[in-house]
């Protein structure tokens, strides 16, 4: 139940965020038949394109993977066929494109996820002009608000950022966009959909665009690192991690050091950080519990909870690694606690955005 309605919580606030602007409108179909595809190949290749279309070409971007009606009025409706992957490459045949580009094919590399990556962002440049970002500033902004427990500030960063980039790509809205979406795609990653990635697919393809402008830019590789870390990859983290070490003598950003403990599976600095009054607590209290949430030893997880001195109670995220781990009892615990905690965001969060209808903020 608790998954459920989180993924209804999640379409509710995306809505929010793709409040009606005027811009022309971009339906990104889903294929429904064919291959099965990795989720993530197959979101990197899709996103990749969005991408562009939202930040080259301006477009305002629906996802079909995200809840979007297939009869939503768009402007345009980009289409993607997925071959027969084979052992190490995947071809992409995209129709619908802008005037001039209508089909777009691409042969990509799925036997190394950052191969894959930069071929999806190079094969997607060829449908628009790149727009590169401003001036580079000599050390990147804390940016506390990604690291907010509560869902709609996240959404309302992510809004923010955009619009940003849009009038100015610069590397402060890269950074917001690649933290804020590696965040999201963390906090519904327990959700019984697509949604976890198609935002870490997001994440990884601003990293990359932001890598590719800035080859050597220790941040890029940090932030690239994060991306890759949120997602999973952790191995491939660690290296850009440590090349980014190499590049810059200086101290890495606040929000480099929770992740290097989730990347090495150190639960007790996380732990540590999360009881301090370190930038991201916050987000150290998540990293904790993921590192445990593949453990077969279900009391460490109840264990480091309890050593939480701020419960991230707000991420459903947490209450679902919880009810994984737990038996009969705590299941039943940390399903109403779910069911309270979902009541209280809609209360709370949702009916009382000033993006809403006035009608259904005093509903």
């Amino acid at each position: 139940m608790t998954r459920i309605l989180t993924t209804a919580s999640i379409i509710i606030s995306l809505n929010i965020c793709c409040a009606a602007l005027p811009q022309p409108v971009l339906l990104l179909d889903q294929q429904t038949d064919g291959p099965a595809i990795p989720l993530l190949q197959r979101e990197i290749a899709r996103q990749a394109v969005a991408q562009v279309f939202r930040d080259d070409l301006g477009y305002l971007c629906r996802d079909r993977a995200l809840g979007a009606p297939a009869e939503s009025p768009a402007d345009l409706t980009v289409r993607f066929e997925f071959g027969q992957p084979s052992e190490h490459s995947l071809s992409v045949n995209l129709t619908g494109g802008p005037k001039g580009r209508e089909t777009w094919n691409a042969v990509l590399e799925t036997g190394n996820y950052l191969l894959l990556l930069e071929q999806a962002c190079t094969e997607a440049a060829n449908l628009a002009t790149p727009r590169k970002s401003s001036g580079y500033p000599e050390k990147l902004p804390g940016q506390a608000a990604a690291d907010s427990p509560r869902l709609t500030d996240l959404i309302d960063l992510l809004r923010t950022a955009h619009a940003e980039h849009l009038q100015n790509p610069s590397a402060d809205s890269y950074a917001l966009l690649i933290r804020g979406y590696a965040h999201l795609g963390q906090r519904c990653a327990h959700t019984w959909s697509a949604s976890s990635k198609v935002y870490q697919a997001r994440s990884l393809v601003y990293a990359q665009r932001f890598l590719r402008e800035h080859p050597d830019s220790a941040d890029a590789l940090y932030l690239r690192a994060y991306a890759l870390g949120l997602c999973g990859l952790h191995q491939l983290a660690l290296n850009d991690l440590e090349a980014g070490k190499a590049l810059q003598r200086k101290e890495p950003p606040s929000w480099m050091q929770p992740l290097e403990c989730l990347l090495k599976f150190d639960t007790d600095a996380l732990i540590e950080t999360a009881n301090s009054e370190h930038p991201q607590c916050v987000t150290a209290g998540l990293m904790a519990m993921m590192t445990l949430e593949y453990t077969p030893f279900d009391s460490r997880i109840f264990e480091t909870y309890d050593r939480l001195n701020t419960k991230p109670d707000e991420n459903l995220r947490v209450l679902a690694l919880l009810n994984e781990a737990g038996g009969v009892r705590a299941m039943h615990k940390t399903t109403m606690e779910g069911l309270e905690q979902m009541k209280l965001m809609l209360r709370n969060d949702l009916l009382n955005h000033d993006l809403l209808p006035l009608r259904l903020q005093t509903y």
